[in-house]
């Protein structure tokens, strides 16, 4: 069965925050792999992953440079800089 997913991911500054809407579509059960690229300046900055609409959302990840996992296991996020681009994974 296909399902379509929304994803809304989210950079933090101080001084300004910048979002994203993705469409995905995936296979329950398969792996998504998502890749968002973002602009100079937010190397440095927490890179956060939510499920659900901006007022209803719920954190799922949350990152500080490099690897982030949780619900056990099930979604990653990895933050490149030197690409300016962060890969979100959704496992089964």
């Amino acid at each position: 069965m296909k399902f379509p997913l929304i994803v809304c991911v989210f950079l933090l500054t101080v001084s300004s925050s910048l979002s994203v809407d993705i469409t995905v579509r995936g296979t329950e059960g398969r792996r998504v792999i998502m890749t968002c690229s973002y602009p100079e300046g937010y190397e440095n900055s927490y890179k956060y992953f939510y499920r659900g609409l901006y007022g209803d959302r719920v954190l799922i990840l949350e990152s500080d440079g490099g690897e982030s996992s949780g619900i056990k296991g099930r979604f990653s996020l990895k933050d490149n800089p030197q690409t300016r681009s962060f890969t979100v994974t959704i496992s089964n």
